[in-house]
């Protein structure tokens, strides 16, 4: 295995035992398993580890929103999200540890947390929801990512 030296934020403590890797810093504390750690996957750990290293000390933060006529969010609580995308039942969501939800606007949400992988599965969660159409334009979708389009009009028109 190759010795790979990174700097660590001064805010941030590094404890490294003999299962687990435990970061610590001023958002958080999220603790590394270390089952299968070999020389042949070393670069998702170390991968996990500088993902820690950052949700502790700066967190993350994912944009969600919502499109289309009467989806909106309905209620947020600590623990629950509901929402209105257009099913004749509000969808509820529950919220993870770690993760905390507002909501700017009626169609917006701003998830923020300290472990990626669980902010991650949230909003993908609530994308599964109702994903975005791309012939309506309607639907749950991340701000920042790439969204196909349907081109208007037959094929081979536009020359």
């Amino acid at each position: 295995m190759k010795a790979t030296t990174f700097t660590t934020p001064k805010q941030v403590s590094v404890h490294v035992y003999a299962n687990y890797i435990k970061v610590s810093g001023s958002l958080g504390t999220i603790y590394i398993n270390l089952v299968d750690c070999n020389n042949k996957n070393w670069n998702i750990y170390f991968s996990l580890l500088v993902n820690a290293l950052q949700g502790v000390s700066q967190g993350y933060l994912k944009k969600l929103k919502i499109q289309g006529g009467g989806y909106r969010v309905s209620e947020i609580t600590e623990s629950q999200l509901v929402l209105k995308l257009g099913y004749s039942h509000d969808n509820k969501v529950t919220v993870p540890k770690g993760v905390v939800v507002r909501s700017n606007k009626y169609n917006q949400l701003l998830c923020v947390g300290v472990d990626k992988q669980a902010l991650s599965q949230f909003t993908s969660s609530i994308e599964r929801i109702r994903p975005y159409n791309i012939y309506k334009k309607k639907g749950v979708f991340s701000v920042g990512g790439v969204l196909p389009f349907k081109m208007a009009g037959k094929p081979g028109l536009l020359q």
